[in-house]
């Protein structure tokens, strides 16, 4: 098992509140009919400015859009995000998108559907009031988070840590978060992440050492699960790491990101939390004379 550093940038979305079925962000033309079970998780990026990009993702139980035809319509998600500054409680942004559907990790027992959106706001503390409406199955929700967008600044930083499961190959489409982090003892967990901020010298290629460190929560804290594992003298600003979770014990972990800039001697860390639970039962086999 391995680990990674902590850089514990606060961008953290904490959640104040929920609230279903409530339709007040919904379109007049398309209400809520029908409360939507759903989890939501944020992440946070640099842009070119000065901004913050958001990228929303909501996972749903599939069986909650299935019709009475097996060819039922794939959901039509929208997202719509209202944003009122938690210092001076003055009203900020609103936005509205359609959700693309993203591709989740095949075979899952619990059949999720994973949409995702996107946003770029100020760097700052927002109280954010998201609503998601399938405009097929007229299913809403609406709930109520603190949003803490990070300022990345021009000194070494990292973007959120994405907890996943690969469907592809590493480097093909992005890694798709799993809003609960919860994993089973067999399954691969990946983590994909950006560094911003590197020194080029003028061009060239940055020169990065990256270490990840695993930990497993026990009666006394935290305790390494396994060697940290370094890679070093890195070229690149865009990393995805994965590790299968073989014989982890059933509790709550902690994945550390530390990356050094070799120029500078800067670090920036990041950490992020995941839950391992027992490997699915194995279903027994049919028994019975022919």
């Amino acid at each position: 098992m391995s680990g990674l550093g902590v850089a514990m940038v606060t961008c953290v979305v904490a959640a104040c509140s929920s609230s279903i079925g409530n339709a007040a962000m919904a379109p007049a033309s398309a209400p809520v009919r029908a409360p939507l079970d759903c989890r939501l998780h944020c992440d946070f990026y640099k842009t070119r400015k000065s901004s913050t990009r958001v990228v929303v993702t909501l996972a749903a139980r599939a069986d909650q859009f299935q019709g009475e035809e097996d060819d039922a319509p794939a959901p039509d998600m929208t997202l719509s995000v209202t944003l009122t500054d938690a210092k001076s409680g003055k009203p900020a942004e609103g936005f509205t998108t359609t959700m693309r559907p993203a591709a989740a990790a095949p075979g899952r027992p619990d059949a999720q559907l994973f949409f995702q959106g996107e946003l770029t706001i100020e760097p700052g503390k927002y109280e954010a009031v998201f609503s998601f409406l399938d405009r097929r199955s007229h299913r809403g929700v609406t709930r109520t988070e603190t949003l803490v967008a990070p300022d990345f600044g021009r000194g070494l930083a990292l973007s959120s840590l994405v907890l996943g499961r690969r469907t592809g190959a590493p480097g093909g489409a992005a890694l798709v978060p799993d809003p609960d982090a919860v994993f089973r003892d067999g399954e691969t967990i990946s983590v994909a992440f950006e560094v911003y901020n590197a020194e080029h010298k003028g061009g060239a290629t940055p020169d990065l050492d990256v270490q990840y460190e695993f930990l497993a929560d026990g009666d006394d804290g935290p305790r390494p699960a396994g060697r940290p594992v370094v890679l070093r003298r890195q070229r690149i600003e865009s990393f995805e790491y994965s590790l299968p979770l073989l014989g982890w014990p059933e509790t709550s972990c902690r994945l550390r990101v530390r990356v050094t800039d070799n120029r500078t001697r800067a670090v920036a860390e990041r950490e992020e939390t995941f839950r391992v639970v027992a490997p699915e039962p194995r279903a027994s086999p049919a028994s019975g004379r022919g």
